[in-house]
């Protein structure tokens, strides 16, 4: 008997896993509306910045032709090999409330990927820019790299620091 509290995982519909090129916050929402700050879902959407964003994914970003003859193979990386840290233990994921992040292995292709959609969708970053948290935590000079890339690109995970990981989301 199974327990109808328990969830469970579908990767061919529901949960279909995908990777991160490049994760900001965009400002596509109308500004002055009737929402509490700290509960966006609650925000409308701006249809024109929408509409905006969504042609610039389409007309400025060629992602077939990006990796147009390149070695596209994924393999997952473990948090000891990404953070190079040695008190790490040896998994390859993360898990956080509804979705689980797998490491996957920076190659030449995801960089081209997510710096192909870093430059184009720049514009429409939210500023100011809030930097990670966990971007204090880092060591001298990836700190200050760091909270460069987020407050010019929105992201500390970008170029240089691209971090590309493969999401499953559970719900």
């Amino acid at each position: 008997s199974q327990n109808s509290d328990s969830e469970q995982v579908d990767l061919f519909s529901k949960h279909t896993p995908h990777i991160t090129l490049f994760l900001a916050d965009f400002d596509l929402e109308l500004h002055g509306g009737n929402y509490v700050e700290n509960d966006r879902s609650l925000a409308q959407l701006n249809v024109t910045k929408v509409n905006s964003f969504l042609e610039t994914i389409s007309t400025k970003i060629n992602l077939t032709q990006v990796v147009q003859g390149m070695d596209c193979t994924l393999s997952l990386q473990s948090l000891m090999e990404h953070n190079d840290d040695s008190n790490n233990s040896k998994k390859f994921y993360t898990v956080n409330e509804s979705f689980t992040m797998l490491n996957v292995k920076n190659t030449p292709c995801l960089k081209a990927l997510s710096n192909a959609v870093v430059v184009p969708l720049e514009s429409f970053v939210k500023r100011p820019v809030i930097v990670p948290s966990w971007v204090a935590s880092l060591k001298e000079p990836e700190r200050s790299a760091a909270i460069y890339r987020s407050r010019k690109y929105g992201s500390p995970n970008v170029f240089e620091g691209v971090s590309t990981p493969l999401t499953l989301g559970v719900g």
